[in-house]
């Protein structure tokens, strides 16, 4: 098997759902590696090993560069890094690895700059790219855009810097998701849409339309909040063990008491862990826990 040669004129269509709303963004790391390979004749399975090992390798990279910059909360950063669902994940070709590593790396960066008061032109270039990222990789994550509004724009030194440091940032981050949302907006196909011969294997539901449920709770408001009562208890019954440490696809669960109390462990280092170097004012931790929510809810 593992002298399989890859046979380039030999093609059959494998329907692979979701992954057109993804842009060719998340797949950089993967598409590097294989592409690499190829030029040495490499076998199928020497591509498929070498995409995941250099996958995994670009996001322990991206960690320890967010390790090193976020002046508080490495522990927590190393432990959320660390868990079970996050190896088997990141050690994969998947979509997600370069969407982790770049919210990992922009939250540091975010923090970085607002304890150390740090915002230069580098620093404001970074931010922008690492925003425009975000959208691109996943639309829902622009909600962690918010974080904008906690850097120390007073360390500017005009006003007119500061405005011209907010267009750049709004539109590094508004551009990118508008464009993408235009590009996907006709690419989701329902249940009753999708092509027969697969849509038995497609994560999707019979009768389920997002727009028509969308129309639904703008029309009836009391289902909105419904809604949200539901997501919330889905979130604690299936979520949070998911989070934590379930493989594959669902199919490799650990003891739901281990997942609760691993989740347990990670608030318990969020709240605790202290640096007497940095204060994190009220305002700061306000963002952040909005920020969280925010994200949380448009997730789930």
């Amino acid at each position: 098997i593992l002298s399989m040669p890859l046979e380039t004129q030999t093609r059959i269509f494998v329907d692979f759902n979701n992954t057109a709303l993804y842009s060719p963004l998340c797949y950089v790391p993967q598409s590097l590696a294989i592409t690499v390979f190829r030029l040495f004749d490499a076998s199928v399975p020497t591509l498929f090993y070498a995409a995941r090992a250099f996958t995994m390798l670009f996001w322990i990279g991206l960690i320890f560069i967010s390790i090193r910059m976020t002046p508080v909360c490495k522990w927590l950063f190393c432990l959320l890094a660390l868990l079970p669902m996050s190896l088997s994940i990141n050690s994969s070709v998947s979509a997600d690895v370069m969407t982790n590593g770049i919210c990992f790396l922009f939250i540091s960066v975010i923090l970085n700059s607002r304890l150390k008061k740090n915002l230069d032109r580098k620093r404001i270039l970074l931010i922008a790219v690492l925003v425009f990222f975000l959208p691109l990789l996943k639309s829902i994550y622009i909600t962690l855009s918010l974080l904008l509004l906690i850097l120390p724009y007073k360390e500017l030194s005009s006003l007119r810097v500061r405005i011209a440091v907010c267009l750049l940032l709004f539109v590094a981050t508004i551009l990118p998701f508008l464009a993408w949302t235009f590009v996907i907006k006709d690419m989701y196909l329902t249940y009753e849409e999708y092509n027969p011969d697969f849509r038995h294997k497609a994560a999707l539901v019979e009768g389920v339309d997002p727009n028509k449920q969308l129309n639904q709770m703008k029309q009836h408001r009391p289902i909105f909040f419904r809604m949200i009562r539901r997501s919330t208890y889905r979130l604690a019954k299936y979520h949070v063990p998911g989070y934590v440490g379930v493989f594959g696809w669902s199919d490799v669960k650990p003891p739901k008491w281990f997942s609760y109390t691993l989740f347990s462990f990670i608030v318990f280092v969020a709240l605790s862990e202290f640096d007497p170097r940095y204060r994190i004012s009220w305002r700061t931790r306000t963002f952040f826990g909005v920020t969280f929510f925010v994200t949380l809810s448009a997730v789930f």
